[in-house]
């Protein structure tokens, strides 16, 4: 919370600071060997691996950390190894002329307000995948980035790796005949959550912020920090975690946006504790003339081909094209072993450099905001599906459920008091 101003006026405020700007007022290219300043807000595990790869980039010149856990903040303030501002509340960077972009690497359920509002505020954004917890929330962080003309680059990786770009490039030139099956897959989770009685937080955590628009509830340590991918209030389990990657690569080679249907099953079969999202799970995605799916396994064993803990297969007519981040290769019909292996590529620090570029031209970036909110999209239905009765149907002309009335409703979600999108 701002000492300045109470939590309620400290929104309008923020809100507002955007409010002169306009798509006719867009940031302009800089000068080449400008530096960006750059502001994180989330310093846990991924914003760290994000900084210590935002830092070995000229164009990048780290202004402020943000965290609302106090050894967060200290961890990424000891890798940078210089003074910067240090803060526990995101709204206070939208305030700094200094900040030119802001790096979102918070959970889930915190994604959208400061995406939307670093838009608004004239900054550019880099932000974690899924791009928000909710379709309506990936909708407002579009039309947001739209209206204020700014650069969005979603934590989608992959994208910006030659070796996947290779496998798209080889499965849109008819290598592999016509592909009639994309199977994605992920096996492992967490550990143990147990069932820890709620308690009071830690003195250098504010659970109130740390909460923010989710429901208002007891700290508790099961669901807190990197445990919360586990709970429905703040992610989507695996689904929208790896999900996301797998998923997105597969869209994109068969170049296709939303499924028209989606089937899923799966439950917590395995684990013996509080956690809500499922540690077994089968998803299916039809589009016309091909189907997708994803398969998640608590359990770590390889799936489909015996080798490999997580994938991606494209099953076509002149063989099996398979590829994760260590490479890809084919495996011609009735064949043991591949024909030949391609090596992987760089991915997170090609990925960075396309983002820093980008706020420089002003072009697109590999994972724009539009890409991020249809893959991840599609992984939120896959979640609505299996929480709500197994099946629903999507009508992307209306970006709409048609037929599951308590999927439709949970397209969205309510904001706890003060907080609005």
């Amino acid at each position: 919370m701002n000492e300045k101003y109470p939590r309620r006026e400290f929104i309008r405020r923020s809100l507002a600071s955007g409010a002169a700007l306009s798509i006719g007022q867009v940031t302009k290219r800089r000068n080449v060997n400008e530096k960006i300043g750059v502001a994180f807000i989330g310093v846990g595990g991924q914003g760290q691996y994000n900084l210590t790869e935002f830092i070995k980039n000229p164009l990048c010149r780290v202004v402020a950390l943000c965290d609302v856990y106090g050894p967060n903040l200290q961890k990424a303030s000891n890798i940078l190894k210089s003074k910067v501002a240090l803060e526990s509340d995101f709204r206070r960077l939208l305030d700094r002329k200094e900040v030119d972009a802001v790096i979102i690497s918070t959970p889930d359920h915190w994604h959208a307000l400061p995406a939307v509002m670093a838009c608004k505020a004239g900054k550019d954004v880099y932000v974690e995948k899924p791009l928000a917890l909710t379709i309506a929330e990936g909708h407002a962080i579009m039309d947001a980035a739209g209206q204020y003309g700014r650069v969005v680059q979603v934590g989608m990786q992959q994208r910006s790796g030659s070796h996947f770009q290779e496998v798209v490039e080889t499965i849109r030139s008819g290598t592999l005949g016509k592909v009639s099956r994309v199977e994605t897959w992920v096996t492992g989770g967490t550990k143990d959550l147990g069932y820890p009685p709620d308690q009071p937080s830690p003195a250098d955590l504010d659970w109130e912020m740390w909460l923010g628009p989710a429901a208002e509830r007891p700290y508790n340590p099961a669901r807190c920090l990197y445990n919360f991918r586990w709970f429905w209030d703040y992610a989507g389990g695996q689904m929208s975690n790896w999900g996301v990657h797998l998923l997105d690569i597969g869209r994109w080679a068969m170049d296709v946006k939303m499924p028209t249907r989606v089937t899923a099953s799966g439950g917590i079969r395995l684990s013996h504790d509080c956690r809500e999202t499922p540690d077994t799970l089968d998803v299916t995605f039809s589009y016309p003339g091909v189907m997708m799916s994803f398969h998640h396994r608590l359990v770590e064993e390889p799936l489909f081909d015996g080798e490999h803990s997580y994938g991606i297969r494209f099953v076509g007519e002149n063989g099996v094209l398979f590829v994760d981040r260590e490479g890809w290769h084919i495996t011609p019909p009735g064949a043991k072993a591949p024909s030949e292996v391609h090596k992987g590529s760089d991915q997170h620090p090609a990925h960075v450099r396309n983002f820093l570029e980008c706020v420089h031209t002003r072009k697109k970036t590999a994972a724009d905001v539009e890409t991020g909110h249809t893959s991840s999209a599609m992984c939120h239905l896959g979640n609505l599906a299996y929480r709500y009765g197994g099946a629903l149907s999507w009508d992307e002309k209306t970006n709409t459920i048609t037929d599951n009335p308590r999927a439709a409703i949970a397209l969205s979600v309510n904001y706890r008091e003060p907080w609005r999108l």
